[in-house]
């Protein structure tokens, strides 16, 4: 099937009408609810962000000190400001390594160390992955590596790590890419024991690369299953094409040939190029986010991937939902919430060099719908200045407040990049484990026939219309009784995703259905 686009519409539907917008800028934090830091002279970049038990933040990227790129972590106090007693340096923790060095991914181990992945270049001739450790403070481990500092010159060119998590025994597992002796570029799934040391254990002396095919291939981010599999998703080039790639290996580092070819699934998730840059899972599922080609643009992607590798078809009806919202969008990374709802972020805008975009974030529930309360039919925009505005990392608060982090940049005014943070205020009682006002039966569901059968328990009439997966009418209904059941006719409707919403004594319920034939 091809992908279902999701636009934002011009109002949202919220339950009951009586309980404050969702997703909107929470005002107690930062200035109205955006917070910009400059931990360095020109090019401030956050790419990762924790959310602690207290509803402070940790967040780490990359700061010009001197005359050198170097990795920095920080410590956010619950009103966004800087803890200026964290860290070596006025709140920071800077680590310079070699010529440069970029923080990309963030984890923290059962003591409350904080690890950074991302790259290094000792010098100029050799690109290495970075691992770096403090404590709880911000403090540089003396005990790990080099004051705090290992180097892992996996590749003779360039090696580099963007996904990071902790396992049990306090081992860190590693995604990235790799240079080949064959000057190809490698995924690669890589795991350390608690003193920095490869796991010999794992792989090859603790390392599992993915060489299924020639050409590119590489891993943005990384997540670890219920089962002790380490799945990482990223991109491959075939053909001068690109396309979103997942690699999963199993606890010994040996690729999990239950999944895909040897390990290496790369979706159906588009026609044109696609890639992904974030991902999460529950028991079941893998989920990813991205963005993909499209005939108007490049849209964000969201998908559901099964542990088999197949797209799991009652996702938004195909796998697949995209938000298209301006000529360009991007998903950078998305978190799941406790009740099964997902939350992406990224940026969207228009397209070029300087031209102006935006904050994004886009809450959906387990069966791939947007949740209408949560913005504006379940997406939110936010601009903080002139230019480019990328929200590469996101967390949920323990408060259930969503944090983004990312950068902001007004090149047309003469400035640099800063940090930028971004928090909002959201009720999770209104995603997919609300209780019901009413409760609503429908099947069935996916639909076969032309028919399905439909029952609520409201006590009146409910107006019911079915809207596409664009949220337009694609059916408007007669009223339907309470506790009876009811047949409506799906005859003629083009096989996808589509919504059922009762409207009924000023409540409003969505239902999802797939009509397939």
């Amino acid at each position: 099937m091809t992908p279902r686009y999701v636009s934002l519409l011009s109002a949202a539907f919220l339950c009951g009408g009586a309980i404050a917008q969702s997703g909107t800028l929470d005002p107690s934090f930062g200035n109205a609810g955006i917070a910009t830091l400059q931990p360095g002279s020109l090019h401030d970049v956050a790419n990762d962000v924790i959310a602690l038990d207290d509803n402070t933040s940790l967040i780490c990227g990359v700061a010009r000190v001197g005359d050198r790129n170097s990795i920095f972590i920080a410590h956010l106090l619950e009103d966004g400001s800087l803890d200026q007693a964290f860290g070596t340096d006025n709140g920071y923790t800077f680590f310079t390594i070699g010529e440069e060095a970029y923080g990309y991914a963030m984890a923290r181990d059962s003591q409350g160390s904080i690890y950074v992945t991302g790259l290094a270049y000792p010098t100029f001739a050799q690109a290495v992955v970075p691992l770096v450790r403090t404590d709880a403070a911000g403090q540089p481990d003396a005990s790990f590596g080099n004051n705090g500092v290992m180097t892992y010159a996996i590749s003779d060119s360039e090696a580099e790590a963007r996904g990071i998590a902790v396992i049990a025994g306090d081992r860190v597992v590693l995604a990235g890419s790799l240079i080949d002796s064959g000057f190809d570029r490698d995924a690669f799934i890589m795991r350390v024991m608690a003193d920095g040391t490869p796991d010999a254990s794992f792989g090859d002396s603790g390392l599992a690369v993915n060489d299924n095919h020639e050409g590119e291939d590489l891993l943005t981010c990384l997540t670890i299953l219920d089962n002790g599999n380490a799945v990482g998703a990223g991109h491959a080039n075939v053909n001068f094409e690109m396309k979103a790639m997942l690699f999963m290996v199993d606890d010994l580092g040996v690729p999990e040939n239950a999944f895909g070819l040897n390990g290496m699934v790369m979706p159906p998730v588009g026609t044109g190029d696609h890639a992904a840059w974030g991902i999460t899972a529950d028991e079941t599922l893998i989920y990813i986010t991205g963005w993909s080609e499209s005939a108007t643009g490049i849209d964000l992607l969201l998908s559901a991937i099964r542990s088999d590798g197949v797209l799991h078809p009652f996702f938004s009806g195909d796998g697949i939902v995209t938000l298209s919202v301006n000529p360009v969008n991007y998903g950078y990374d998305i978190k799941r919430y406790g009740n099964g709802d997902l939350v992406v972020c990224g940026t969207t805008g228009e397209g070029g060099f300087a031209a102006p975009r935006d904050f994004i974030v886009a809450r959906y529930t387990s069966l791939g719908d947007p949740v209408m309360s949560f913005g504006t039919n379940g997406a939110t925009v936010t601009s903080i200045d002139v230019d480019f505005d990328d929200a590469n990392a996101l967390d949920i608060q323990p408060d259930g407040k969503l944090l983004l982090a990312g950068f902001t940049s007004g090149f047309t005014a003469a400035t640099d990049n800063d940090i930028a943070l971004v928090r909002y205020d959201v009720d999770w009682t209104l995603g997919a484990s609300q209780p019901s006002a009413f409760s609503i039966s429908l099947s069935p569901n996916p639909s076969f026939g032309d028919r399905i059968t439909v029952m609520h328990s409201s006590i009146g009439a409910a107006q019911a219309v079915l809207l596409d997966a664009a949220g337009r009418e694609a059916r408007i209904y007669r009223s339907i009784q309470p506790n009876a059941q009811v047949t409506l006719s799906v005859a003629g409707l083009a096989e996808g995703r589509y919504t059922l919403r009762l409207q009924t004594d000023g409540q409003v319920q969505h239902h999802a259905l797939v009509v397939a034939r």
